[in-house]
């Protein structure tokens, strides 16, 4: 009974009971999460969406074969989405509902799309390298596979949000997925060339870089 009192009384203080995992970081960790991710989504195409900078950059020409080339850079981050979720949720459940998102964050944000946006800046700086194309996509693997640490939105409003903050922090989570695309064609009408698709690299490694 006690225990209910407690936990009443902490809600009502517009905070959350601490078996919920809530603490005074979950506003700055929501809105890291809404930056690295939607940075992570739109790394996720910036190849495929300038089609034929990327095919001057890396050689492809424009046959079938090039094409081919763009749709895997796409396809490659897919896959290693799907074959990453089970590992982020078993992260998740291992550290509990406290330290598993931040976590999350942590694998997906600073190891995984930082990575995956050096990786890139190397292989467009060294485009003209028989390595590059391969390097590319590997950057697109580590991109796709860092993309669930972003994608437990529901679960992390659920548990660090009390009930009168969760349909804000869910909707700000919510966001990343529609603003990386936007922000990956937005930023495909700038590029014309191989120059330009390698600002547009170094661009997105440079607000990542910042928000470390």
């Amino acid at each position: 009974m006690d225990a209910a009192v407690a936990a009443a009384d902490a809600l009502l203080a517009d905070e959350a009971p601490p078996e919920l995992g809530v603490d005074g970081r979950r506003w700055p960790v929501c809105l890291l999460m809404l930056a690295l991710g939607s940075l992570q989504a739109s790394g996720w195409m910036v190849f495929s969406a300038s089609d034929a900078a990327s095919r001057a950059a890396f050689g492809l020409g424009s046959g079938s074969d090039g094409s081919l080339v763009l749709d895997w850079f796409m396809n490659v981050g897919t896959i290693c989405f799907v074959l990453a979720l089970p590992l982020f949720g078993k992260l998740l459940r291992r550290l509990g509902p406290t330290r598993g998102p931040h976590a999350a964050v942590s694998v997906a944000g600073w190891h995984g799309a930082a990575a995956s946006s050096a990786l890139r800046c190397v292989a467009v700086y060294n485009r003209g390298a028989p390595w590059a194309v391969p390097l590319a996509f590997v950057a697109c693997a580590v991109n796709g596979a860092a993309a669930p640490g972003f994608y437990y939105g529901s679960a992390v409003a659920e548990v660090w949000f009390p009930e009168t903050e969760r349909f804000l922090a869910l909707a700000i989570l919510a966001i990343p997925g529609t603003v990386g695309p936007l922000l990956a064609f937005g930023c495909a009408l700038l590029v014309e060339d191989a120059e330009d698709l390698a600002a547009n690299v170094y661009a997105q490694a440079a607000a990542r870089a910042a928000k470390g």
